[in-house]
């Protein structure tokens, strides 16, 4: 059924529908139809040349499963616009281009929601921006003050909260800048979690270019 529906989508619509028929068979079939219709409009804006030429291009279908992979687990609406961003970025017949988009799936594949949005947090700039953003997501960017005497509860979100930021900075999609004793030259601990104090977090390189392939910032 799955099969039949992708083979009536026009242009791509018989490419993919093989995609699926062979590589995930009685998974979750309606996440995939919707997804493979939004990618074959995509796919409908391209050159036919060009198109042609991706129809025997190895890495380019190897990507194009890869995201009916990533689609067939993705929980929310928001990560299937992701995975469809960054394969349309990768949509070249350039072996480096589809090797990057195919990095980026990874890249995405380690990260839940919250730490997208914590990372695009991260991305803004000023404290205005900041607040902004933080005010929109509070119930995922709300900071957790842990301290002697914190709830069992309180002390849970901020090992949480404290998470996926030094996750996020793992993968290299954000550095933090510790805060240092002026006098002595050495960084400042905090008393309670025996961890330098950080002054302040940002995006890196890497970060903002998985920030621009999922589509949450501009190129």
């Amino acid at each position: 059924m799955a099969k039949g529906g992708l083979g009536a989508i026009p242009f791509a619509g018989s490419f993919l529908a093989e995609v699926v028929s062979t590589l995930i068979p009685n998974q979750r079939l309606d996440r995939l139809v919707k997804y493979a219709t939004e990618l074959n409009d995509r796919l409908e804006r391209m050159p036919v040349e060009l198109m042609d030429q991706l129809r025997n291009n190895e890495q380019f279908i190897d990507m194009v499963e890869e995201s009916f992979i990533r689609v067939s687990r993705a929980s929310s609406e928001e990560r299937r616009q992701y995975i469809l961003s960054i394969v349309w970025h990768g949509m070249s017949n350039d072996k480096a281009a589809i090797n990057n988009a195919k990095y980026i799936l990874g890249l995405l594949s380690e990260l839940n929601d919250n730490e997208v949005i914590w990372l695009r947090y991260f991305h803004e700039r000023t404290l205005h921006d900041k607040g902004q953003f933080q005010a929109l997501h509070k119930n995922i960017l709300a900071p957790v003050q842990v301290m002697i005497g914190s709830s069992k509860e309180e002390k849970q979100k901020g090992a949480i909260q404290e998470s996926y930021k030094e996750h996020l900075e793992r993968l290299g999609l954000i550095k933090s800048h510790i805060k240092m004793n002026k006098d002595l030259g050495v960084p400042e601990y905090n008393t309670f979690t025996n961890k330098p104090e950080i002054t302040y977090s940002e995006a890196t390189t890497l970060g903002n270019m998985l920030l621009e392939n999922i589509g949450l910032i501009e190129d």
